[in-house]
């Protein structure tokens, strides 16, 4: 995808994950008792950048070190690549509200 922000030909590539590389992404979002990780539901557009954004040829180019780097970043940067994330991996809204913290764990959508 283009990123026009960042330059006049800048873009990223986004890649899906394998299910069980979702798997271990997911549990990012809680602790070993089942409670959501807050800390870690803060960060939860930078961490789907970090296990999404790749090369060209689907190597990954950013890790866990460059989450506080991607936190000061344009929100609007962040959130649209976060989306096109979410749309390759298919996160559905309900599941990223999760991760985020941002809804209630017991919804009658669930």
């Amino acid at each position: 995808m283009d990123v026009p922000e960042l330059g006049e030909d800048a873009h990223v590539f986004v890649k899906g994950m394998t299910t069980s590389e979702r798997a271990r992404f997911e549990r990012q979002f809680v602790t070993s008792s089942g409670q959501p990780n807050e800390r870690n539901s803060i960060q939860y557009r930078e961490r789907l950048l970090v296990a999404c954004v790749c090369d060209a040829d689907g190597n990954a180019i950013l890790d866990l070190g460059d989450v506080t780097a991607l936190a000061e970043q344009s929100a609007d940067i962040v959130d649209r690549i976060a989306t096109a994330c979410q749309d390759v991996v298919g996160i559905k809204k309900r599941d990223a509200e999760k991760m985020a913290g941002n809804s209630d764990t017991t919804t009658p959508d669930d």
